[in-house]
């Protein structure tokens, strides 16, 4: 194949330079724009002002000061820019500039957005012009050099045609798809023998027997990682025979719990609150000792001095603080405590592993001034028992100890020191208070007695040993139970380890408070109000959902319900359901290309930082609270559930579909938007049935769909309002929008409101993990851009040929998700699923049209013979 000519060559070559130098540019002067604070003259209209803000590149106009001011985030911070924008007659006033060099003051804060040298480059400072210059580069380099573009690309194809010939042939081996888990020998139950009746009823005995020996609130980590393996092998095992194990096993779980219960414990009464504090002192001023109180309160208000003028959102304009002395924890649901919480073991160096219970409290949102609530001061108090004498308490800084005589000896440790309990010490108290904003680690622990510590470690032993009791009812299917552990595993460290970040501290063992304004602090605040009242014995209450009609989704808080329930005040829940997403990613791609190339995408899915089915997208999403990320796991795992038990196949088993329609109708009710492509699997799924005659497949379908009528039935019982879904995706759908469009025209507000929900469709990036995504932004765009284009045309080809495929499950699935994305308006995290979905349809479409042997594209007639594995045979898109 020639090459091109010469001039044709400089030409391509031009652009792939001004491209590199573009590139290059970006990544070198790339930095947080400076933020200034700009006051307006009075008569500046709202849209003048607009026109300036576009015409200086000041973005996030925020925290409006009493006079006026508001705060922006600098572009263009060239001194051309800056002396137009002081020199302009609608600007009464600057801060943060020099007003006579025309530069942003050194010292100035940063802000959200990022700047590079383009905004300071006349002809690229705007963003179309940007994007027009990288358009006509890339033309040039594609036109100029494409006889070198097409060499390349017949070279690649030809290199995957090798790859996919190499892949075949493996898997026409005797091995087949299988992996080194699959190599494991394990003995399965004969096919001969009957299925156990009751094995359900097994499944939740031994649930029930693990978290009885666990004793919940199952606060340890590895507590967590214990039960979560002995879940696995509930889904990814066979119940035993024999029904004398059950009663078995319930003995020595009770027996365990028994010799628990008589092992010593420290028991010590702890209380704490947050430390914010009004002016009259409040209920901390009253019940607090005065002279430990007096100390605390100088060191506050030398901390967050009050401000001369209020301050919109910040804690003291919206009246946050303390109600009560002691807070409430979810921690004292199954352990009645005198205070706030009974403890055995005490340890924490920051506000995350304090675990406080004032921590997520919805009457504390605030988000502005000069704390935040990540930063939140707090007290905590301990009350010594018998059984602590002898132990010793470790901390650094300030510390009250109760003397014999009812007063506080003050003890101040410059480093880290200790004191042992004596046992004139028994029933005194101590308090400690902590201010994160001035140390955000600190130090304090006790060092239990070797009576406390051997203690602990047999009941550490006990619990294991009765977990493994209740274990014993069910046999794993090895090569299953131990592929999904190493994932979940992987996944649990990639979440706990390699994301160091303050806000991973909202995941797991840690505790840290959600921010201000945010729907996962809403969700928190109410799981845990409905906790409480469900330990209360008030059930009818607490499944109201705090709202009697849902004012937004509702599925989330009861998964925050059932966390605080059994794991209290932690995250440990959330860390779990999270790292299982691993495992439904690597059966759902198994499903079409084989366990290799399955290994391969869920490797991908958990490293790299992509925007698009990358476990970054979840993790974000998880650790802030939000909803998202828990519907799209439930979705995928109930379309994996359904491809894996097709009706009219030997495999099929209903119990499994009516888990698949379950987790579809959990999706709808965490995230109703997902409605659409709930409907069309179940649509298919029913259209299948009815082809293959088998019915059962689709009323067990039903009968797990049927949960997503828990909603329009609770707004009906509780709040006598017929609802179908919530109040706010009730008007999330703008019924007059097409007539504002034709009534206000272009340049209406109406068409800005569909050209922002077009843009954060298709260009929003999602979380970008700083500093190594935003050079991935526009490729990763480009690929979202091609998987959606496969995904219509996958769909097309269903209509044109009627041939029903399983990637036409997903590709369907995902056209619906995108068209519910163009009425409903919300943040990146809400398209997680759609593109997720036409990333999946473009994997499976590119591996089958490369010639790689691609399992499961077509769906199997009726009768079809079925492989080892329970694949379907392979056929064209």
């Amino acid at each position: 194949m020639q090459i091109s000519s010469g001039f044709s060559r400089r030409v391509g070559l031009s652009g792939l330079a001004g491209l590199a130098l573009l590139a290059a540019a970006y990544w070198v002067t790339r930095e947080p724009a400076p933020r200034i604070r700009v006051l307006w003259r009075d008569g500046t209209t709202i849209q003048q002002q607009a026109a300036l803000e576009a015409s200086y590149f000041l973005l996030n106009a925020r925290d409006r000061l009493p006079e006026g001011s508001l705060a922006y985030d600098l572009l263009d911070a060239s001194r051309s820019n800056i002396r137009r924008l002081v020199e302009d007659p609608a600007v009464a006033d600057t801060n943060d500039i020099d007003r006579h060099l025309y530069v942003v003051e050194p010292d100035t804060d940063r802000g959200d957005e990022r700047t590079w040298v383009a905004y300071r480059v006349p002809g690229l400072r705007g963003a179309w012009s940007r994007r027009a210059v990288i358009l006509l580069l890339a033309i040039a380099a594609l036109v100029g050099l494409r006889r070198e573009w097409r060499l390349l690309t017949c070279k690649t194809v030809a290199g995957m045609r090798s790859v996919a010939h190499v892949w075949n042939t493996h898997r026409r081996s005797p091995a087949g798809s299988r992996d080194f888990f699959d190599a494991i020998p394990w003995r399965a139950i004969s096919a001969r023998q009957p299925a156990r009746h009751g094995a359900l009823l097994v499944k939740l005995t031994a649930v029930a027997l693990a978290l009885l020996a666990a004793g919940p609130p199952v606060l340890e980590t590895w507590e967590t990682l214990a039960l979560a393996a002995a879940l696995l092998a509930l889904v990814f095992g066979e119940c035993r025979r024999g029904w004398w194990r059950i009663p078995a096993a319930a003995v020595l779980v009770l027996a365990a719990m028994g010799l628990k219960g008589a092992l010593p414990r420290a028991d010590i009464a702890e209380a704490h609150n947050a430390f914010l504090l009004p002016r009259d002192g409040g209920p901390l001023e009253e019940g607090l000792p005065p002279e430990v109180f007096a100390s605390w309160r100088a060191q506050f208000d030398a901390l967050y001095p009050e401000p001369e003028a209020p301050v919109s959102s910040s804690w003291r304009d919206t009246k946050a603080g303390p109600t009560t002395l002691y807070a409430k924890s979810a921690d004292a649901i199954w352990r009645p405590a005198k205070y706030t919480r009974q403890v055995d073991a005490i340890g924490f160096r920051t506000l995350a592993e304090f675990r406080g219970g004032f921590a997520n409290e919805l009457r504390d949102n605030f988000w502005g001034g000069d704390l935040a609530r990540e930063d939140m001061p707090f007290y905590v108090m301990y009350e010594l028992t018998p059984a602590s004498v002898g132990s010793r308490l470790r901390w650094a800084g300030q510390l009250f100890w109760e003397r014999s005589d009812g007063r506080y000896e003050e003890i101040h440790h410059e480093q880290i020191g200790e004191r042992t309990i004596e046992p004139d010490d028994a029933g005194k108290r101590v308090y400690a208070a902590f201010f994160p904003m001035r140390n955000p680690t600190f130090e304090f622990r006790l060092v239990p007695s070797r009576a406390l510590r051997l203690s602990g470690w047999a009941e550490a032993l006990l619990t294991l040993l009765g977990m493994v009791a209740g274990a014993t009812l069910i046999r794993p299917r090895w090569p299953d139970y131990l592929r999904a552990t190493s994932v979940c595993l992987i996944a649990y460290y990639v979440l706990i380890a390699c994301y160091i970040e303050p806000s991973s501290a909202r995941l797991g063992n840690g505790y840290l408070p959600h921010g201000g304004g945010n729907d996962g602090l809403v969700y928190e605040a109410h799981g845990r109000t409905m906790a409480m009242l469900a330990g209360s014995g008030r059930i009818v209450e607490a499944l109201m959902g705090v709202e009697s009609v849902f004012g937004s989704t509702p599925g989330t808080r009861y998964v925050r319900m059932v966390e605080k329930m059994l794991f209290g005040d932690t995250n440990h829940l959330f860390a779990l359901m999270l790292a299982a997403i691993p495992i439904i990613v690597f059966y759902l791609m198994r499903r079409f290309i084989g366990a290799l190339p399955a290994w391969i995408v869920t490797g991908g899915f958990l490293i790299l930082p992509v925007q698009h089915l990358s476990f970054l997208q979840y993790f974000t999403s998880g650790r802030a609270g939000y909803a998202d990320w828990l519907g799209a796991g439930l979705f995928l795992l109930g379309l994996t559930l359904v491809l894996y038990h097709e009706p009219g196949t030997p495999h099929r088993k209903l119990a499994q579909v009516t888990a698949a329609g379950a987790a579809l109708a959990a999706s709808m009710c965490i995230r109703p938007h997902v409605g659409l492509a709930v409907l069309w699997i179940g649509c298919l799924y029913v259209w299948l049935s009815w082809s293959r005659k088998d019915l059962r497949a689709a009323l067990a379908l039903a009968g797990g769909l049927v949960l997503v009528a828990s909603v329009p039935v609770h707004n009906w019982y509780y709040g006598r309002e017929f609802n179908l879904l919530t109040r706010r995706h009730a008007t999330s759908l703008d019924q007059g929008l097409v007539a504002r469009i034709v009534a206000e025209g272009p340049d209406g507000g109406a068409c800005a409101v569909v050209r922002d929900q077009l843009a954060g469709w298709l260009w929003n990036p999602g979380f970008a993990y700083a500093p190594s995504s935003p050079p991935l932004q526009w490729p990763a765009r480009s690929l979202r851009a091609v998987a959606l284009v496969i995904t219509a045309w996958v769909t097309v080809c269903f209509v044109r040929r009627g041939t029903l495929t399983d990637l036409m499950f997903i590709a369907g699935a995902a056209l619906g998700a995108h068209g519910a994305m163009l009425f409903v308006f919300g943040h990146h995290q809400r398209f997680l699923l759609a593109w997720d979905l036409s990333m999946v349809v473009l994997i499976v479409w590119v591996l089958s049209r490369s010639g790689a042997d691609v399992r499961a594209s077509t769906a199997f007639p009726h009768g079809a013979s079925h492989g080892r594995h329970g694949h379907a045979a392979v056929g064209a898109t």
